[in-house]
């Protein structure tokens, strides 16, 4: 067995893939004309053949007719040697017979006494040895290039010699030819209408197949009302019929998912609202309760201070310990829930934002808005929003290794973009987004996600990162 080299196998297997992705018209199409082309070859030669086989059957017996009725005429005058009458006989044969070649006349000895040639009898015919017998015979010979068919006839039962007749086949050739001609134009027509039904079963074939393949590119794209048209009640229709079960399950199935949905942003929604209640009550109370407290101990060491001076070192560390504590707590009011945020909106708190992250240790912060003076936003995006800086800019101070860094706050129509952007290390923003964990990207998603807005991360290693949120505005916000 002789195996095929990996080079050969990886060609066929390339062409196999290229024929097996062509359309499936275009395999229909080619598969009907070699379908119409070998039915032509095949009936085209059996027509030929057959008719080919009738002419020359025709034109024996026309040969074999033609001789023995000359043999007849001739028994007489060559019986008595009257060789002049056997020549005007065989002329007048010549010139009667449709498609003679030649007539010979030989006598008892083989000698040729008579022809129809105007010369010579050719010398291929003269070398030719002919059947002598009793009875007529037939066989084909080539004489100068031309297919003869020789009918031999004995003159009186051969006892005055064989008569030959000739008859060329140029006939037979050119009924051949113009029946080849007929064939060849009715099989053309017959190709021709065969590749238009190959393209209308095509069409047929195709176009549900077209249908169901649009319909499911909607359904991919999420258009869960599309439904496919049952053509016909065959295996492309059961097809349709299954693709529309399958796309009223999916209808529902997305129906219940988005209910659900909707009911966990709901919830969620509720959760972070009273997440903000809580921080404000625990602000208040630090900033109220904890910081009056402190603000008065720390007056009561002042006045101490002032009557003992023995305890005057003490007292100073204390007030320096007493004024770190109510900066703590203020500071910790502020990061729970700055009450500028409710007072006075969300612009004026994200710059007192910056200002107290610019007192820190580390990149610079700038901070820009289109946002009209004392123009508020629904509060639950003010608060949104909010948390979203503060976590973007925990994560540039954590991880970007940035020099500065910016927050830019705009408002557009009927939507908010708010955007923080530093030229730090970067990272592989795909990849953070599909992993949904890490940088605190998932609880930045979720809080845009509840106000039906969407987070976009753009960022590459080495090339800083930009966060983009959008949101729209809604009254009932």
């Amino acid at each position: 067995m002789i195996l095929a080299s990996p080079a050969v196998l990886d060609h066929r297997r390339r062409w196999s893939r290229l024929l097996l992705s062509l359309p499936v018209a275009v395999k229909i199409t080619g598969v009907g004309a070699l379908v119409g082309l070998l039915f032509a070859a095949i009936v085209g030669y059996q027509v030929q053949e057959r008719i080919a086989a009738s002419l020359y059957r025709d034109l024996a017996a026309s040969a074999s007719t033609s001789a023995r009725l000359m043999a007849e005429s001739l028994a007489k005058p060559l019986a008595v040697g009257d060789l002049v009458t056997v020549r005007q006989v065989v002329r007048r044969g010549a010139g009667a017979i449709r498609d003679v070649s030649y007539i010979l006349v030989e006598d008892l000895s083989g000698d040729i006494v008579a022809h129809s040639f105007d010369d010579d009898v050719p010398p291929g015919l003269v070398r030719h040895q002919f059947r002598r017998t009793t009875e007529a015979v037939l066989q084909e010979l080539e004489v100068e290039g031309n297919h003869v068919m020789d009918a031999a006839a004995p003159i009186l039962q051969g006892k005055a010699g064989h008569l030959h007749v000739g008859l060329s086949d140029l006939s037979v050739t050119v009924a051949l030819e113009s029946v080849q001609g007929a064939i060849a134009w009715t099989l053309v027509i017959c190709m021709v209408l065969g590749q238009f039904l190959a393209l209308g079963l095509a069409f047929i074939l195709t176009r549900p197949i077209d249908h169901l393949v649009g319909v499911s590119n909607r359904l991919g794209a999420g258009d869960f009302a599309a439904r496919a048209t049952v053509y016909a009640d065959d295996e492309i229709g059961r097809l349709a019929t299954a693709v529309n079960q399958m796309a009223s399950g999916l209808e529902g199935y997305h129906a219940q998912v988005a209910e659900e949905e909707r009911e966990r942003r709901v919830l969620l929604g509720r959760i972070a609202s009273a997440q903000e209640d809580e921080r404000r009550r625990l602000a208040l109370e630090l900033h109220d309760e904890m910081g009056q407290s402190l603000s008065s101990l720390l007056m009561q060491v002042r006045e101490c201070d002032g009557r003992c001076a023995a305890s005057g070192r003490l007292s100073e560390r204390l007030e320096t310990k007493i004024l770190d504590l109510i900066a703590a707590v203020r500071q910790l009011a502020f990061a729970l829930r700055p009450a500028v945020l409710d007072d006075y909106g969300l612009d004026a708190a994200l710059r007192r934002y910056v200002q107290e992250i610019g007192k820190q240790r580390g990149p610079r912060f700038d901070y820009h808005s289109n946002l009209k003076p004392d123009e508020r936003l629904p509060r639950q995006v003010e608060s949104a929003l909010y948390r979203v800086v503060q976590e973007a800019v925990t994560n540039v101070l954590r991880h970007a290794e940035s020099t500065s860094a910016s927050i830019v706050l705009l408002k557009g129509g009927s939507s908010i973009s708010l955007l923080i952007e530093d030229n730090g290390v970067g990272m592989d923003g795909d990849a953070a987004m599909r992993a949904h964990r890490g940088v605190g990207l998932a609880g930045m998603r979720e809080r845009a996600t509840l106000l039906g807005g969407q987070l976009v991360l753009e960022s590459e290693p080495g090339r800083g990162t930009l966060v983009k949120v959008v949101v729209p505005l809604i009254e009932d916000q």
